[in-house]
């Protein structure tokens, strides 16, 4: 209790100083080249804010997300509302979008670093790849020669384009003349089918595991991480601006929209069901809301929402039909890999999925306003064999 109040006092001590800095006309300046960009001040700042918070906040290791994300939405919250005071003020400093961007990179690179010092090696490459890409992007030595950033342009058109895209998602299954009530219908059937069989799914499979397969079950929850994903997608954006290719930017940019939708409609979902994990008593009928202790955020799988958001707009890049079933079928494999490692229920996976897809379907209906039905055959595991489950969406 009393180191937690030491830092809390610290982010407190750094907040003021954070503030004095930013409502003055004529802060101090470091003539180091690097050092001296005001973007990476920005980021520096707001990063050891967040640090300092989550140190604050974090009773113990489990409760380390809870921490995270509040911090983050507190730190990121204050750096807007600097440059919104920065704007009303009149001492010659104006609000400026873009430190508002790098307040909140640094913040969620500050939680990607705390985590990372916690983190297994496999997750080094994600995190590695959203850091270059913030870097490149918010250099100016990147910036090219328009009135304005082509990041800033991109970032205004990403944030604009979330809320039809939520409201997309949202009224899709009560809509009657897009299908949206067959695809709720079918999906709630998927996930009450695999509740009532998520026992014997998970005896079969861990009666069935390997040294092989448990080695591609780690490949499989490893291509379902969700940071790697915000991590290709950053990569793909940073390619696509360095070398002027429009669409790879448009393809990152409607990915990380789906992958935003999924990722934290599912957190909260993870949080407020509150449902114990298969490795943590083996009782799919408990559940724990609000817990933030990792034990009792099972239900929907995270990794699978993230993978079906990622497969779902990437298939619409492509008119290539095998490629596109390959998305799909590496999304499939990041569920049953999560389920052979215990880490979820077979029900969660089937709601991680619908979740994952719709979100994709969302952005790329408001982006695209394509209006087809696609099916998708995903393979699953019985108590007594395999089977097969064929799933539709809208794109």
């Amino acid at each position: 209790m009393r180191s937690r109040f030491f830092f809390l006092i610290l982010a407190s001590i750094w907040l003021v100083l954070i503030a004095s800095f930013s409502l003055t006309g004529s802060p101090p300046q470091i003539k180091v080249a690097l050092l001296g960009w005001d973007k990476l001040q920005h980021a520096i700042a707001y990063g050891i804010l967040t640090c300092l918070l989550i140190r604050g906040i974090k009773k113990d290791q489990q409760q380390f997300w809870g921490a995270l994300i509040i911090s983050f939405i507190v730190a990121s919250s204050i750096g807007a509302l600097m440059e919104i005071l920065q704007g009303l003020q009149h001492h010659g400093r104006q609000a400026d979008p873009l430190d508002a961007l790098a307040n909140c990179f640094g913040a969620s690179i500050a939680g990607l670093l705390y985590w990372y010092g916690q983190a297994r090696t496999i997750k080094r490459l994600g995190m590695a790849m959203i850091l270059l890409a913030g870097l490149l992007l918010l250099h100016p030595g990147t910036a090219r020669a328009t009135e304005q950033p082509q990041i800033l342009t991109d970032a205004g058109a990403f944030f604009t384009a979330l809320p039809p895209a939520a409201t997309a998602m949202f009224t899709f299954p009560a809509k009657t003349e897009a299908g949206g009530q067959w695809w709720t219908l079918t999906a709630l059937g998927a996930l009450g089918a695999s509740y009532a069989y998520d026992e014997e799914i998970r005896g079969h499979l861990q009666g069935s595991r390997s040294p092989a397969l448990d080695r591609a079950a780690d490949v499989g929850s490893f291509i379902g991480n969700p940071i790697v994903h915000v991590g290709l997608v950053a990569g793909i954006y940073t390619g696509g601006y360095l070398v002027g290719r429009d669409d790879w930017r448009h393809a990152a940019l409607r990915a990380g929209e789906a992958l935003l939708l999924a990722d934290s409609i599912t957190l909260v979902a993870k949080e407020a069901i509150g449902r114990a994990r298969p490795d943590n008593g083996g009782d799919k009928n408990s559940f724990h809301a609000f817990r933030f202790n990792g034990r009792h955020n099972s239900l929907p799988s995270l990794h699978t929402a993230s993978s079906f958001a990622l497969a779902t707009v990437l298939a619409g890049e492509t008119d290539n039909s095998y490629l596109a079933t390959a998305y799909y079928l590496g999304a499939t494999w990041v569920g049953v890999a999560r389920m052979i490692q215990d880490h979820h229920w077979a029900s969660d996976v089937v709601m991680g999925a619908a979740i994952g897809g719709l979100s994709g379907w969302s952005v790329r209906q408001k982006s695209e306003k394509k209006d087809t039905l696609a099916m998708t055959l995903i393979p699953l595991a019985l108590p007594h064999g395999a089977g097969a489950a064929v799933v539709g969406h809208w794109r």
